[in-house]
């Protein structure tokens, strides 16, 4: 354990360092700021070399001062800091930047743990989530990621992108399962989030359940809605081609069940990782993705659905959303895995003649519509007895189709995607698919 000299002596190496190489300022600056300090006064005097360093200034002992008591009125160094300021370190700032901002964040844990064993009175869960914030906080300066130059960059970029033209890879990201999807999309990629909205009924966790199952990396899926054993016996209608409703009903005929353990074998060894807690937060979903990333390799989220999580506290729903998104979209880019949110559409929809969807019908949809990557809406007309659609400019009936929307891509053009529906089997698959159910068991009836 470091003593107070140890600290004293750490700080002052610090102040050295940066006199003697002002350039690695912002080295310091990511981990440690004024008030990392034990010292009023170092703190105050790294301030000032970051305003120097700022206004082009020489950074020495005498521009220290003098910028010291221009912005702190009655401050003073005294002259043990000046000389000790003057023994110049040479060594690296950004290793004395860490080891303080280590010690301090030893503080602050010790501080918070203190802080958690008074909160008796608080409901239990809302002293988790607080603390899970806090924790969020104290990390934040080792969860900064370094920029990188265009030039470290430009070479693995081209070795991707000849990786695909050579069909080494077959996309970016990971494949949705649906071809004519990833034509829009290249796959779900690290670090993007995409939203699935829709009207209730049109099938939107049916999509993501196929998408999980059928899917070759590792995936999460916060369901807020289902149990997971609801989950799974979607998954094993889609997968065997036995019908949704034979399986709740339990009468099963042996051909029935052979398919079924068929299924149920390939199904489990899927790396899907189920949580069917229906009362979550975004701090509880941030905990759990970084344990399951680490400790799995999880690639990919699904939360089933947005307005179902519970919501920081704001002065608007709208903001409260806002939050969330905007920390999906940070939980993303730095676990480096892609993130697919179930959401709701207003009421609206209803009243247009043609039923289809559009960004501004997505509730609080502001927040929703600026932080995701791409927006993609699921609308089938047959619910809605639309008798004829049209695809590749050519009409046909709308019986068993159901069309994916992309109304946003931020990396891609926007489109229809159209898919074929089985809704005996809550089953989406490729649209040139026939997809016949096995036989139905007379018996059921």
């Amino acid at each position: 354990m470091k003593t107070t000299s140890h600290i004293d002596e750490l700080e002052y190496a610090i102040l050295g360092a940066l006199i003697n190489r002002p350039a690695d300022y912002p080295l310091a600056k990511r981990l440690i700021d004024q008030s990392s300090f034990s010292s009023a006064i170092r703190g105050q005097i790294f301030a000032a070399i970051g305003e120097l360093i700022e206004q082009a200034e020489v950074v020495d002992e005498v521009s220290i001062a003098v910028q010291t008591v221009l912005k702190n009125a009655g401050v003073e160094i005294s002259a043990a800091d000046l000389m000790k300021l003057s023994l110049k370190s040479h060594g690296d700032v950004q290793t004395y930047a860490k080891l303080l901002a280590e010690h301090n964040m030893r503080g602050d844990l010790k501080t918070l743990g203190s802080a958690l064993s008074q909160d008796s009175g608080k409901d239990v869960a809302d002293v988790i989530d607080e603390a899970r914030t806090k924790l969020l906080e104290i990390s934040a300066p080792f969860s900064w990621r370094s920029s990188e130059t265009l030039k470290d960059a430009v070479h693995p970029t081209l070795e991707t992108i000849e990786a695909i033209q050579t069909k080494k890879i077959s996309m970016i990201g990971m494949s949705s399962g649906f071809p004519a999807l990833d034509k829009y999309l290249g796959g779900f990629s690290p670090g993007q989030v995409y939203i699935l909205a829709g009207r209730p009924s049109m099938g939107k966790s049916a999509f993501i359940q196929r998408v999980a199952a059928t899917c070759s990396e590792s995936i999460a899926l916060f369901s807020l809605e289902m149990s997971t054993q609801q989950i799974v016996m979607r998954m094993l209608s889609q997968e065997s081609g036995v019908a949704h409703w034979v399986i709740r009903n339990g009468k099963l005929n042996e051909g029935e069940w052979k398919y079924l353990v068929e299924t149920a074998g390939k199904l489990s060894r899927k790396r899907v990782f189920i949580n069917d807690n229906g009362r979550l937060s975004i701090a509880d979903i941030e905990s759990e993705v970084a344990m399951l990333v680490q400790r799995h390799g999880v690639k990919g989220v699904i939360i089933d659905y947005l307005q179902l999580v519970e919501m920081p506290r704001a002065e608007t729903r709208d903001q409260s959303i806002g939050v969330v998104t905007r920390r999906l979209k940070e939980l993303a880019k730095t676990e480096k895995i892609f993130v697919i949110v179930l959401s709701q559409l207003n009421r609206v929809v209803e009243s247009r003649v043609d039923k289809r969807p559009l960004l501004a019908d997505l509730r609080e949809s502001g927040n929703i519509e600026q932080d995701a990557d791409v927006v993609i809406f699921v609308y089938r007309p047959e619910y809605y007895q639309i008798k004829e659609v049209e695809i590749d400019s050519m009409k046909q009936g709308s019986e068993n189709l159901a069309c994916l929307i992309i109304a946003k891509n931020r990396d891609g053009p926007t489109g229809d995607c159209w898919l074929r529906w089985m809704g005996s089997q809550m089953l989406f698959s490729r649209l040139e698919e026939e997809i016949k159910p096995k036989p139905i068991n007379e018996e059921t009836f």
